[in-house]
């Protein structure tokens, strides 16, 4: 089997943090680098190393995990909220493998979580524990931790708090009359009573937290685009347009400095290299230049690419036009227009993007004669449609019902079903916040309305118990 080069691991749940971690191998060192901040605040971007036969006992135990044969896809439909994940890993003879979930695990998502938990601690909380686990680790005693400053050293006893530091973890504890924070390594693990404890728990420091080795931000950022720019590179050099336009797509989002730029460059050396996907490609352009993340914003080159993938009937082309005229941006604003292109989407493809926003303009009367019923229906068929899409439009369409519910628009009143197609909105929109320059106002809005409307409810309530 091909050795491991990177792993992107990211975790989140409804209204949570996600958290990221990557982990290269790189030689003869494993590095882990995640975006939590550590309990002493110093940094956001930590950074662990593990080498010698740390990292290779490491790598055997993801070897074991078979990752390359996992499912693609790992759904429970029957749950909107919770966890969602995502896994992508590098070998370096270049095979790849992506895999998402969503409130649904793999057999062996425990060992996963415990060999990235060695990178960010904060995973190992996600693992459920097992019965005979329970066992291992008393709950109704004290845990002590030996700890030994330098090689050789004198062990001292420290309470822990932190069930997941185990014996050769790196810690910082208080020492001396000033508690001054000092770099200890855990030798010893024991678990006691008050009654048989070595030393009374009253009068017994306990350890401050987890040493995290950080390195300059800078450099470290520095290293990792580099890497990054030489695997570009090397694909370039030997042609490889179909590994490069995967490489692009996978640092689409990419926002450290003069990134966009690179990327840009990958995907017009890929539209030039006669590839079958040149629609989906001139998209991802359009879509560069009209977010402004990773490159400066310039809607007249999103429209520009846009029409060229719509020329070759790309759908989601179709309706970021659609978009551009709606809201004029980089052209007069034009309903008609905007219409044209909805419409389009759903003959040749019943796009769920375009689908709502026909729906926003029978709801509106723009360009056509308002029509609050064949709105709702067109949300309705939206909805219907997008279940063959995937989810990234689904918040925008919960929403819409949601008002449609709490408004009695083309359907009845129903607090309590708006309630919930909003509530679902709103976990939608955080979800994608870091990747959608313009979900920020779409969660203000939805945020007041369900404060208003719970708000409401529970009057409602207090008044019938009265």
């Amino acid at each position: 089997m091909a050795m491991l080069q990177k792993i992107k691991f990211s975790i989140g749940g409804f209204f949570s943090t996600t958290t990221t971690v990557h982990v290269r191998n790189k030689g003869g060192k494993l590095r882990g680098k995640s975006n939590q901040m550590p309990p002493s605040g110093q940094d956001l971007h930590c950074v662990l190393e593990l080498s010698g036969e740390a990292c290779q006992a490491w790598l055997l135990e993801f070897e074991a995990l078979d990752i390359e044969n996992w499912e693609d896809e790992y759904v429970d439909p029957h749950v909107l909220d919770g966890t969602q994940w995502s896994l992508k890993c590098k070998w370096k003879d270049g095979k790849q493998k992506r895999i998402g979930g969503s409130n649904a695990y793999p057999e062996q998502w425990r060992s996963l979580l415990h060999l990235l938990g060695q990178f960010e601690p904060s995973l190992l909380t996600e693992m459920e524990t097992d019965d005979d686990e329970t066992d291992k680790t008393p709950t109704n005693k004290i845990m002590y931790a030996s700890v030994v400053f330098g090689s050789g050293g004198k062990a001292y006893h420290y309470i822990s708090d932190d069930p997941s530091l185990k014996i050769g973890d790196r810690c910082i504890v208080p020492t001396g009359p000033g508690n001054d924070e000092t770099i200890a390594e855990v030798v010893a693990i024991e678990y006691c009573t008050e009654t048989d404890a070595p030393y009374p728990p009253g009068r017994t420091k306990h350890i401050l937290r987890k040493y995290i080795a950080v390195h300059e931000e800078g450099a470290e950022e520095s290293e990792d685009m580099q890497e990054d720019l030489d695997e570009m590179q090397a694909l370039i050099d030997r042609e490889e347009w179909s590994d490069l336009l995967d490489w692009a797509r996978e640092h689409h989002d990419d926002q450290r400095p003069g990134m966009g730029l690179k990327v840009l460059d990958a995907y017009e050396l890929c539209s030039k290299a006669g590839l079958d996907d040149y629609g989906d490609i001139a998209l991802d352009i359009g879509a560069l230049y009209y977010s402004g993340l990773s490159v400066p914003q310039d809607y007249a080159k999103a429209m520009e690419y846009y029409e060229q993938s719509a020329r070759i009937g790309n759908l989601r082309a179709l309706g970021n036009l659609g978009y551009c005229y709606y809201y004029g941006r980089s052209v007069p604003q034009d309903y008609a227009k905007a219409y044209h292109y909805f419409i389009l989407g759903v003959l040749l493809g019943n796009d769920p993007n375009c689908l709502y926003k026909l729906g926003d303009m029978y709801l509106n009367g723009y360009h056509v004669a308002a029509n609050e019923d064949y709105a709702f229906q067109l949300y309705q068929l939206a909805w219907d449609a997008n279940k063959e899409y995937g989810d990234f439009f689904t918040p925008d369409i919960y929403f819409r019902l949601g008002k449609c519910y709490l408004q009695g628009i083309g359907t009845r009143c129903d607090k309590e079903e708006a309630h919930g197609y909003l509530s679902r909105a709103l976990d939608g929109f955080y979800r994608r916040r870091k990747d959608d320059p313009f979900v920020g106002k779409l969660i203000s809005s939805c945020e007041k309305i369900l404060r208003d409307l719970e708000q409401d409810m529970q009057h409602e309530i207090v008044g019938y118990r009265h």
